[in-house]
């Protein structure tokens, strides 16, 4: 859970980046906002809660006041989701919530972080909580492409690589003119490592390759289709591991840094 709070804070912190320059655009009334509930700040206003967001999420990756870092997070997020994000919604939008949660009952900040003073026991049930949050995910968009229609084919693919969501990379792909059964057998594949990822993440002797293959999978996704927020999934993958094999395979790391020069090799 250490790792994932690591991981995850700093992925939020890759996202809000962007947002850094256009703040008085997006979230003030400087710009074009369809707030839900509240009203739209002054530009001075906004700048500065979207830095009190940018201090908790450094706060939540360094693992400082973790709970407190979330509580602010969790409030922010639903505050300017409200003010203009909901205008472009996603289900990775609702996971990221999920997953402050997750991070809020568990005690991520025991370790890896500015808290730790001493070992110290704390629940697995956040962890189990987010692991089976992924599995319900896989399994849900998964069985939708089977059912649906639309996903009996490869037109799908293409036409997403030709709308909003396409990238240069897609236009690209496009103009090479492949057969139709190109996009029919990525389509199948796509339902196929969807269906059987819920289940490869957690049988051990297959769970590196089905990382692997989600890795590659979300990796595609984010170069043809743009859509790069579900890469936080790669990150919550640590969580299907042995506990004590991340635990150890950290130390180690650590151990081999400080090891002086001694001219041998490790």
């Amino acid at each position: 859970m250490a790792v994932v709070r690591i991981g995850f804070g700093a992925f939020l912190l890759l996202i809000a980046i962007p947002y850094a320059p256009n703040v008085d655009v997006i979230f003030s009334t400087e710009g074009i906002t369809l707030p839900l509930y509240t009203s739209v700040p002054s530009p001075f206003v906004a700048r500065l809660l979207f830095s009190l967001f940018l201090l908790s999420v450094v706060g939540l990756t360094a693992g400082y006041r973790m709970r407190l870092s979330l509580v602010v997070l969790i409030l922010l997020s639903f505050y300017f989701y409200q003010l203009s994000l909901h205008l472009f919604p996603s289900s990775y939008n609702r996971l990221f919530f999920f997953i402050m949660g997750a991070l809020l009952l568990s005690g991520a900040d025991e370790t890896l972080s500015i808290k730790a003073r001493k070992k110290k026991q704390v629940s697995i049930f956040a962890q189990r909580l987010i692991m089976l949050q992924v599995t319900a995910t896989y399994l849900g968009v998964g069985w939708q492409k089977v059912i649906l229609e639309a996903w009996q084919g490869g037109e799908v693919l293409t036409y997403s690589f030709m709308g909003r969501w396409g990238t240069s990379l897609a236009h690209w792909l496009l103009q090479l003119n492949l057969p139709a059964s190109f996009y029919d057998w990525s389509v199948f594949i796509v339902m196929v490592l969807e269906v059987a990822l819920p289940l490869g993440l957690w049988l051990k002797p297959i769970q590196k390759e089905f990382m692997i293959f989600g890795l590659l999978f979300h990796t595609a996704v984010s170069l043809f289709l743009g859509i790069w927020w579900f890469m936080a999934l790669g990150v919550l993958y640590v969580l299907f591991l042995d506990p004590e094999l991340v635990r150890s395979s950290i130390e180690t790391s650590f151990k081999l840094r400080k090891s002086p020069r001694d001219g041998y090799s490790h």
